[in-house]
C-alpha cells in the first residue's frame, strides 16, 4: 500500500519511525516531506520558490496514495493549514484516511475518517491495519 503521512513539520521525526516501520512491512511511504531537516522562514527570500516547490510535490504524492494517515499530535498553534488540505484531497480523492489523536476540524467527523487513538508507537492503528489484512478487507503491499 502506498502511505501518506501528513502532520506539522514539527512531527516529521515522530513520522519517520513510522514510516520506517511501514516500510518495514512492506509498504511504501510516499510522503517525502518527512525527510526534510529544515525550511526556509516564510519571512525569507527563498520561501516562495520553496512553498511553490513543495506543495506541489506533496500534491503529487497525495495523489499517488491509496491511504493517509493524520496525525493531529503534530498540528499545534501557528500551524498554517496544510493538515487540513490534505485532508480536504484526500475526501475528494475518495483516499482511505486514518486519524491519529485528537478531533478538532469538523471533517473529522465524516464517516471516511477512521479514528485512532493517540498511542505513542500508533499500536492501535497497526493493529487494526493488520487484522483488516488478515481477513483480507484491506489489501496491503
Amino acid at each position: 500500500m502506498r502511505i501518506y503521512l501528513a502532520s506539522g513539520f514539527r512531527h516529521r521525526f515522530v513520522l519517520r519511525r513510522l514510516a520506517v516501520y511501514f516500510q518495514k512491512c512492506g509498504h511504501t511511504v510516499v510522503s517525502s516531506w518527512i525527510w526534510l531537516e529544515n525550511r526556509p522562514n516564510r519571512d525569507h527570500s527563498q520561501y516562495n520558490q520553496f512553498a511553490c516547490d513543495i506543495a506541489q510535490l506533496n500534491f503529487d504524492e497525495l495523489r499517488r496514495a491509496d491511504a493517509v494517515i493524520i496525525d493531529m499530535r503534530g498540528v499545534g498553534e501557528g500551524n498554517h493549514g496544510g493538515t487540513h488540505t490534505e485532508l480536504g484531497l484526500a475526501l475528494a480523492w475518495g483516499k482511505r484516511i486514518f486519524l491519529i489523536g485528537e478531533m478538532g476540524n469538523t471533517f473529522h467527523w465524516l464517516p471516511q475518517v477512521e479514528l485512532f487513538g493517540e498511542g505513542e508507537d500508533h499500536e492501535e492503528l497497526f493493529g487494526y491495519l493488520f487484522q483488516q489484512a488478515e481477513g483480507n478487507s484491506l489489501i496491503l503491499g
